[in-house]
C-alpha cells in the first residue's frame, strides 16, 4: 500500500478515536457539589481505610468533585486527591495520587439535569444508594479555582517548609478564594467561606485572622505544626498593620475582591 495512502487512512482514524475518548469523558465532566438537603450525609465504604461511617467525613459547602476532560480529576469530598479517571459502562474507576483505585457508580437524567453517584459495596458488584449532586459546567483553566494547581495549599506538606514556601502556600490559598469569589459570581450564587479549612475568615467585607484554636483544619497541612504557626502569624500581622487600608467601594463584590488580592500582595511582603 502506497504509504501516503496509509497515512491518509491512519490520521482520520487517531482523530476519531481520541472524539470517542473525549465523547465519553465529556459524558461526565463538570462541577459536582452535594446539595443541601445531604449535606450531612455520611460517606461510607469510600475507601478500604474508612472503617467507621460515625467516623466518615461529611458533606460540607467546601466539598466538591470536578471530572476534566482531559481524563483527570479533583476532589475534595472523603478528603483532598486527585488523580485519572476512565467512564466505563457508567461506572467511574478512578486511580488517585497514591495509586489506589476505586470507583463510584455515575447516573444521570438530562430531562431533569439530576446527577447521581452510589459507592461500591465492599463485596460484590452492587452499589449503596445513589447521592444526588448539584451539577454545573467546569473548565480547565488557570481562572477556574477548582483545579490542581489553584488546591497546592490541601496537599499534606511532607517535610519541614521555610517562610517563602509558607507564603507560597498561603498566596495560592488566597489566590483560591478570589477565583472562587469571581466563579461563583458568574455562577450567580454566593461563596461561603466558613467551611473552607483556612486561616482567614470573612467579617463583612473584610478578612480576619482566626485563632489557632480555629484553624485545625489548615494547620493538618503542615507536617510541621511551628510551620502552621508562622503562616497565622504572617496572615495576623498583615492584617494588624493594614487593616485600615482596604478597598471601600458601594458595589460589595469589588471590595471583596480587592479585600482578597490585597492580603495575597501583602503576605509576600514578609518573604525572606
Amino acid at each position: 500500500m502506497n504509504k501516503k495512502l496509509l497515512w491518509l487512512l491512519v490520521i482520520p482514524a487517531f482523530f476519531a478515536l481520541k472524539y470517542l475518548w473525549n465523547y465519553e469523558n465529556h459524558w461526565i465532566e463538570g462541577h459536582y457539589t452535594a446539595p443541601r438537603y445531604s449535606r450531612m450525609h455520611r460517606n461510607v465504604q469510600v475507601h478500604s481505610f474508612i472503617k467507621n461511617s460515625m467516623t466518615a467525613p461529611i458533606f460540607t459547602d467546601d466539598t466538591f468533585v470536578d471530572f476534566f476532560r482531559n481524563g483527570t480529576y479533583v476532589m475534595n469530598w472523603h478528603n483532598f486527591e486527585y488523580g485519572t479517571y476512565e467512564l466505563e459502562d457508567s461506572v467511574v474507576v478512578l486511580t488517585n495520587q497514591d495509586d489506589e483505585t476505586w470507583q463510584l457508580k455515575y447516573e444521570r437524567d438530562d430531562s431533569t439535569k439530576v446527577r447521581s453517584f452510589a459507592y461500591q459495596y465492599p463485596q460484590g458488584d452492587s452499589y449503596e444508594k445513589p447521592i444526588k449532586m448539584d451539577y454545573r459546567k467546569n473548565r480547565n483553566s488557570s481562572s477556574y479555582p477548582f483545579t490542581l494547581k489553584n488546591n497546592q495549599w490541601r496537599i499534606k506538606a511532607t517535610e519541614d517548609l521555610s517562610t517563602n514556601e509558607i507564603i507560597d502556600r498561603l498566596q495560592n490559598m488566597i489566590g483560591y478564594y478570589i477565583k472562587c469569589v469571581e466563579w461563583s459570581n458568574e455562577e450567580k450564587f454566593k461563596f461561603k467561606f466558613y467551611s473552607t479549612p483556612s486561616p482567614i475568615r470573612a467579617a463583612g467585607y473584610l478578612f480576619k485572622a482566626r485563632s489557632r484554636k480555629k484553624s485545625d483544619k489548615w494547620c493538618e497541612f503542615f507536617s510541621n505544626p511551628d510551620d502552621c504557626d508562622e503562616s497565622l502569624q504572617i496572615i495576623r500581622q498583615f492584617l494588624i498593620e493594614n487593616r485600615l487600608d482596604w478597598y471601600r467601594s458601594i458595589n460589595g463584590y469589588l471590595r471583596i475582591i480587592a479585600a482578597l488580592e490585597d492580603l495575597q500582595e501583602g503576605v509576600g511582603e514578609y518573604r525572606e
